[in-house]
């Protein structure tokens, strides 16, 4: 299945920036790390996604040699379009598991857990 275009390890490198704890930017390294990929990969891979305009480089400004990956705005909406479908497809799994009587318990477990919503 393919996002915007792209195929599944540009998703997984869009959403570890998504979902990074720094806004969207990762080092280069941390990210290859991640996914996982070689650093001869994942420079191709930031590159194709950088053509697209779903992600840009730039220098760490702290130490010229560490190179970070920003998603763009563009990234994330195609990081929002895979995560939408994901959750239909899950939740249409779910559904289908919660007709067998046997497993209908834990079907009902990872629904409540997947919810978002705050509990009381």
């Amino acid at each position: 299945m393919q996002f915007c275009g792209q195929g599944s390890v540009h998703l997984r490198a869009l959403s570890a920036l998504a979902y990074s704890d720094d806004d969207g930017h990762l080092r280069q390294q941390f990210l290859a790390d991640s996914i996982p990929l070689n650093r001869s990969s994942l420079s191709r891979l930031v590159g194709r996604l950088e053509k697209l305009g779903l992600t840009e480089r730039y220098l760490c400004p702290h130490d010229r040699r560490g190179v970070y990956t920003q998603i763009t705005d563009k990234g994330r909406a195609c990081v929002e379009e895979a995560r939408v479908v994901y959750v239909q497809a899950l939740e249409a799994v779910l559904a289908e598991v919660a007709r067998n009587e046997d497993l209908a318990p834990a079907a009902a477990w990872l629904a409540e857990a997947a919810d978002p919503a705050p509990r009381a």
